[in-house]
């Protein structure tokens, strides 16, 4: 077969690596990094550090144990890291305070060790105000996460979810706990039928509330189910889940925000 003009016959195929683990740094900052077999990369919410191998990993944990003695002030070997008294910065990556440093010190102790990592569980915190569920989730079987943030206060029965996915945000506070049951019944729709969009009705308490949307749509050539408010407005929709076991382990996220009330 003669080749076209302008298109070259490959027979190699690219495949993403895949992800030996995925250690939370700060949850509260949407911050992980990911282990492959040769490099780590440190993410923070949609951004990605630059490939760290073994040898620099070990230079930036021996940097940050001096940081405490030097307030912070020590210069980084490595190019793409700096320092302040208050924040890490790694590539675009920037990690605040000491949740920032010891989360990763933790990370960095497990890649250099060669773990063991742990696997992902959720993050609960219990605060002064109320208590909230942090859940990461790996989304198909691309190298894709989610952040699943439910958080309850205990003044004024007021209620937040965040999701954080990889591409955008949705955040969305409400009082009326029967928000909870109608999204996890819209979830169980998706997942089960072929249903392709459910409008959740939120019972407003200010002229301008917006009503939930829950729609499927593919993404890598898998169902994906995403959240959104019925007026799309910045960082008001979000992926949620790709995959039927993905969607289980948030209907369970679901259920948990929803005992959180019960204690």
């Amino acid at each position: 077969m003669k080749e076209k003009e302008g298109f070259i016959s490959n027979p190699l195929e690219w495949k993403s690596p895949s992800i030996l683990a995925s250690v939370n740094i700060d949850p509260t900052r949407y911050s992980h990094l990911l282990i492959y077999q040769d490099y780590c990369q440190i993410v923070v919410g949609h951004v990605t550090s630059p490939s760290i191998d073994k040898s620099d990993a070990a230079t930036i944990l021996k940097e940050l144990k001096g940081l405490i003695s030097s307030f912070g002030s020590t210069k980084s070997k490595l190019s793409i890291v700096k320092y302040t008294p208050t924040t890490i910065r790694v590539g675009r990556c920037t990690l605040l305070g000491k949740s920032g440093h010891d989360g990763l010190v933790r990370a960095l102790e497990l890649y250099v060790a060669d773990g063991p990592y742990p696997k992902n569980v959720p993050y609960t915190s219990k605060i002064d105000s109320g208590s909230e569920i942090i859940v990461k989730e790996r989304v198909g079987e691309i190298s894709l996460h989610s952040w699943w943030h439910f958080k309850r206060y205990i003044f004024g029965s007021s209620l937040s979810m965040i999701i954080h996915g990889p591409y955008e945000i949705f955040s969305f506070g409400f009082s009326d706990e029967t928000i909870i049951d109608k999204l996890t019944e819209a979830v169980k729709c998706l997942i089960e039928t072929d249903t392709r969009e459910i409008k959740i009705d939120v019972k407003p308490e200010w002229p301008d509330e917006l009503n939930l949307r829950v729609f499927k749509q593919s993404i890598c050539g898998e169902p994906a189910v995403c959240i959104s408010t019925d007026t799309i407005m910045g960082n008001q929709r979000s992926l949620i889940f790709i995959g039927k076991e993905s969607g289980v382990r948030f209907l369970k996220f679901l259920k948990k925000a929803k005992q959180m009330g019960n204690k």
